[in-house]
């Protein structure tokens, strides 16, 4: 792992925010914590249908609204959003699919097409 460490309190905190979006009705079909090679820290991804044609404006609204009203622990600056046709959502469900729900799957030191893809832990990835 480069960077800092991902801790159980960031990992509460973010099956939180994605129960409480589940219960909202809002669709994520892969969610993950992600340790990019270019950043320091690790980032909550959120893929979601409709990001490149729409924008993620309303996605991060709703997900700020969403940390405010249930005092999640997070920063809106610890969250990105991808859209689910972007290319490491497609390589990650290449590889992995999970249950319905919310898992808690540590995917370390893996490739994918020859490819070494990001630290991760695993939500889901449907």
């Amino acid at each position: 792992m480069n960077g800092t460490l991902l801790v159980n309190k960031q990992l509460e905190e973010g099956k939180k925010l994605l129960e409480k979006l589940d219960a909202s009705g809002t669709s994520i079909p892969v969610a993950l914590w992600i340790n990019l090679p270019d950043t320091e820290n690790w980032r909550l991804l959120f893929a979601m249908k409709g990001i490149d044609r729409d924008g993620s404006r309303m996605a991060y609204t709703k997900i700020y609204k969403v940390i405010k009203e249930n005092e999640i622990d997070l920063s809106l600056g610890d969250v990105s959003v991808i859209d689910t046709h972007n290319t490491l959502c497609r390589q990650l469900k290449h590889m992995i699919h999970t249950e319905p729900g919310i898992s808690n799957i540590p995917f370390f030191g893996n490739y994918i097409h020859g490819q070494r893809f990001p630290d991760s832990v695993l939500y889901r990835v449907n």
